[in-house]
């Protein structure tokens, strides 16, 4: 329309809820890494809310970085679509890894949410836990 993006007041808000999405889940990503780090250097056994919070933060973080790529792409038209633009394939990378079962919102929302709460484990959850050598010898 004659205006480029960045001379626009809409485009400009666009691209900090983006910054802002992408700071907050590499924050999250990050203080998590350090946990799990520290934890297994530790050698301690995790408690099921403990790996309810963790599958929380590693679930938010790529459905943040999904959220920070689609505001982009609905303030561009259609432009980003095309096959040369290297933000249709973030969006199609982002969206490959937030689907994932590992990562699939309404199955890995839902387990961390009950382990969070101390509802416990259902027979449907993936990744069935593994008892550590540890735990199996009672040591």
């Amino acid at each position: 329309w004659g205006l480029a993006r960045i001379d626009r007041e809409s485009s400009r808000m666009r691209w900090a809820l983006a910054h802002q999405q992408v700071r907050a889940a590499r924050l999250l990503y990050e203080h998590s890494l350090e946990w799990l780090i520290a934890k297994c250097d530790a050698v301690e056994d995790w408690s099921l809310e403990e790996q309810g919070q963790l599958t929380l933060d590693q679930v938010s973080v790529a459905h943040m970085a999904k959220d920070a790529v689609r505001s982009l792409m609905d303030g561009l038209g259609s432009s980003p679509y095309g096959l040369e633009d290297p933000l249709q394939r973030r969006l199609r990378d982002i969206h490959v890894i937030a689907n994932h079962l590992g990562q699939d919102f309404d199955v890995v929302a839902d387990r961390g949410a009950r382990w969070l709460l101390g509802l416990g484990r259902n027979a449907n959850d993936p990744f069935p836990p593994r008892k550590t050598e540890r735990q199996a010898t009672g040591s």
